[in-house]
Parts: structure tokens; C-alpha cells; sequence
């Protein structure tokens, strides 16, 4: 084998060890947040998949996969209590508390939770 073709290979081994361990970091550090806050605004992006914002920053989910096509909207609640497979969305009723569930999104299971 040509010494460029082991280096290419190892390039691509490396680059897909880093987004392996990024993918479990990232999905074992959302596993163990907790979330609670009204959506400000929503984007959409071109794979048709939602990013969220509170009041201060994006939050990018790691293990849900919200679309185009799920009922969220902004000012919604967007709760994940810590340790959970699930996000919930829940939207204002008439009485102006957020009771209603719009949304659950489950895990999409890439990293089980009993790994972390």
C-alpha cells in the first residue's frame, strides 16, 4: 500500500473517531441538562429541521430531531427535565398557563441512555 493511501486512510479514521466521540460527548452532555424556556424564535434549516432560541442564545439538540412538520411554534415551552429521553411542548391555554402538550419529541437513540 502507497505511503499517501495509509496516510488517507488514517485522515478519514481520524475524522470519524472525532465525530464519534464529539456525538456521544455532546449527546451524554445534553442527557444531562435540563431545559426550560419559552421559544423567542424559531429557524428552520435546509434539512427542514427546527433550532430554537430563549432570550439569550441557540439551543442545538444533540438526541431530538424537531421538523418542519411538528406543531411548534414561538412562545412555546420548551421543558426537558434532566436525565430524560423526551422534550415537551407545551403551548399557553386560555388561562395563559402552559399546560397544554403541543409535542413530544423522543430521543433519537444514536447513545442509549443507560450508557451514560
Amino acid at each position: 500500500m502507497a505511503a499517501s493511501k495509509k496516510i488517507f486512510l488514517s485522515l478519514i479514521a481520524c475524522i470519524l473517531l472525532f465525530i464519534g466521540i464529539n456525538t456521544f460527548y455532546q449527546s451524554k452532555k445534553e442527557y444531562n441538562s435540563h431545559y426550560h424556556f419559552v421559544i423567542t424564535k424559531i429557524d428552520i434549516t435546509p434539512t427542514k429541521s427546527l433550532e430554537f432560541y430563549d432570550v439569550t442564545a441557540k439551543v442545538r439538540l444533540w438526541n431530538f430531531h424537531p421538523f418542519h412538520t411538528h406543531n411548534i411554534k414561538v412562545n412555546d415551552l420548551l421543558y426537558k427535565p434532566i436525565h430524560s429521553e423526551s422534550v415537551y411542548i407545551y403551548r399557553n391555554d386560555a388561562s395563559g398557563k402552559y399546560s397544554t402538550l403541543v409535542e413530544k419529541l423522543d430521543s433519537n437513540g444514536i447513545f442509549p441512555s443507560n450508557r451514560f
